[in-house]
């Protein structure tokens, strides 16, 4: 069960001691130590979100005060290279 009700996925991370990094940049290092995905999202090691149920469909922020909630995906294929 994910720590937060309602969540699609959550990673239990550890800080990386990286003082300088920390400090001068405000930036932290982790290590992933435990995963966690809801399998009617995220199942066969990859992600279903057009398929799962829409509260499971994740908010992402584009910066300035813009979101989006994930939809209908679509499936790149490899192209021939030059030549062939």
């Amino acid at each position: 069960m994910p720590p937060v009700g309602g969540s699609v996925a959550w990673l239990d991370c550890r800080v990386l001691p990286e003082t300088h990094t920390q400090q001068a940049y405000d930036t932290f290092f982790i290590a992933v130590v435990a995963v966690w995905a809801d399998e009617r999202a995220f199942r066969d090691g990859r992600w279903h979100l057009d398929q799962a149920p829409e509260a499971l469909r994740p908010t992402h922020h584009l910066g300035g005060g813009v979101f989006t909630v994930s939809g209908p995906t679509a499936t790149a294929r490899m192209m021939p290279a030059r030549g062939q």
